[in-house]
């Protein structure tokens, strides 16, 4: 009885195999024809790169308009776009300073003027810090805590 049961479920299980690979067998049939088809008619357009969740909060803050049109004119105008920046913050920090927000505002300034000037690394061109270069590979010249150690303690570093 319990032979029969199983030799039940196993000829189930390969009738459904069965109809699976005929059900696959059917969609890859179909699906070959239209895309040719689709060839034929249409030059295929490259896909767009998909954006995950956080790329829509990648905002590059240097290159939104206000600030690309200042760029713009510190480059053809250096000494009156200073001039102007520093006038337009001075009256902005004694506004502050009337709201009692004086220390917000220039503790805000300060924090900006840090972000703006981070800078950006050239194509190729390796970080001060190892651990952000391609294998942790260093400067030359660069010098290590073992050198240092051997150095200061008047000893031969065995690889060396």
């Amino acid at each position: 009885m319990a032979d029969s049961k199983l030799q039940r479920i196993q000829e189930q299980l390969e009738a459904f195999r069965r109809r699976k690979q005929v059900e696959e067998e059917a969609n890859k049939a179909a699906e070959i024809p239209a895309s040719t088809e689709m060839d034929s008619q249409q030059t295929p357009q490259e896909e767009e790169p998909k954006l995950n969740k956080f790329d829509y909060f990648a905002i590059d803050v240097l290159n939104i308009y206000p600030m690309r049109k200042w760029r713009e004119w510190c480059t053809v105008d250096p000494l009156r776009c200073w001039i102007a920046t520093g006038c337009f913050w001075l009256a902005g920090q004694i506004l502050a300073a009337n709201a009692q927000f004086g220390i917000v505002y220039f503790m805000f300034s300060a924090f900006l003027m840090l972000f703006l000037n981070l800078g950006s690394r050239k194509e190729g061109e390796l970080s001060a810090y190892s651990v952000f270069n391609p294998n942790c590979e260093r400067l030359l010249g660069q010098i290590t805590a073992e050198q240092f150690e051997r150095d200061m303690m008047i000893r031969r570093n065995e690889n060396e």
